[in-house]
């Protein structure tokens, strides 16, 4: 019994030494790949993470840019709206010179042909 006892132990420790020795290859040809992977990914998440700060960045500098633009667009527009006001009165101011201008030749051709039938009155008398 003692013989069968001591076997016993004996592939007890065996058992224990060829469990600790898997358990040690396990850790050494699963585990260790695994965590570099883990840390590979990790790596690639702070990239990623990096690259969407950078991207918001340039987009938010964009929106702000695109904001200036429309808001000089805008006043570029009321400018041209008031510019195009301006001209349509001068316009308008220059037809109504246009005809105070006819009008005036007008009656001075008249006051012309009374002065000319006066002179030719005054001269016959």
């Amino acid at each position: 019994m003692k013989s069968l006892k001591k076997q016993e132990g004996i592939v007890a420790i065996i058992s224990i030494a060829i469990i600790i020795a898997v358990a040690l290859l396990i850790t050494r040809y699963i585990v260790k790949p695994v965590t570099r992977v883990i840390a590979g990914l990790t790596q690639s998440a702070y990239q990623v993470a990096s690259a969407a700060d950078e991207v918001s960045s340039t987009s938010q500098l964009q929106s702000e840019n695109a904001a200036e633009q429309a808001a000089s667009a805008e006043e570029s527009s009321a400018s041209l709206e008031e510019m195009l006001a301006i001209s349509r009165k001068t316009s308008e101011m220059s037809l109504g010179a246009g005809q105070l201008m006819d009008e005036s030749v007008k009656k001075a051709g008249r006051s012309l042909n009374i002065l000319v039938g006066l002179t030719t009155y005054a001269a016959g008398d």
